[in-house]
């Protein structure tokens, strides 16, 4: 009796670890879409941060930092940091000067030594 009791229950733990023969083992996305994915999501960041970059280029935000005594390189390096919806929001925007008034709020962006 012992020993049948011991047969019973290593072939039910047996069957109750084997996964059936048409069951899938996970749903995951092939390599190749991740990787693409991946590719889209920097390509993207990266041309956000360029426009960004662009807008605090235009000479009209060159003069309200100016006239605010705002560091222009600080403002830039602090977009190289931002990343994610900040970035996109900024880039999104069509005014230079609100472009830098925003990264004000995402970066180390301080007055010009003076």
């Amino acid at each position: 009796m012992r020993t049948s009791a011991l047969l019973v229950a290593l072939v039910f733990s047996f069957v109750a670890t084997v996964s059936p023969a048409g069951a899938k083992t996970a749903h995951s996305a092939p390599q190749s879409a991740i990787d693409a994915a991946l590719q889209q999501k920097v390509a993207t960041g990266a041309a956000d941060r360029e426009t960004v970059l662009r807008l605090l280029d235009r000479p009209e935000v060159q003069a309200v930092a100016g006239n605010a005594g705002l560091d222009l390189r600080r403002a830039k390096d602090a977009v190289s940091t931002i990343d994610g919806p900040e970035l996109t929001q900024l880039s999104r925007a069509r005014d230079g000067v609100a472009v830098l008034g925003r990264a004000r709020r995402f970066g180390p962006v301080v007055r010009a030594p003076g």
